[in-house]
């Protein structure tokens, strides 16, 4: 079982030290600040704790930090009642208006 800390393994984006501060430092529940990325509270403890996150997980966590997807964004894409492509039209969108900007 590889270990890792941070929130993307391949040298890109946001990088988390200490996921368990993060947390901490947002004031919430494992079980709250998890399920946003679809991930069980005991899973998400396993990754405080430095197991390695699948890369699915780690690319939301750092959509997610750089302010690319929010709560609501998560949320929805969760919410089964919604079209499955939502949020990954969305993060789209706001990659390419990101990229225009700068």
């Amino acid at each position: 079982m590889q270990q890792s800390n941070n929130a993307h393994d391949e040298g890109e984006g946001v990088h988390v030290k200490n996921l368990k501060s993060l947390r901490i430092l947002q004031r919430e529940t494992q079980s709250a600040f998890w399920y946003r990325f679809g991930v069980s509270q005991s899973r998400g403890s396993r990754f405080e704790q430095g197991v390695r996150m699948p890369s699915s997980v780690a690319i939301l966590l750092g959509l997610y930090l750089e302010k690319k997807v929010n709560d609501e964004d998560l949320l929805d894409a969760i919410d089964s009642s919604k079209p499955p492509m939502a949020l990954q039209r969305k993060v789209e969108a706001r990659v390419r208006g990101a990229a225009i900007q700068g």
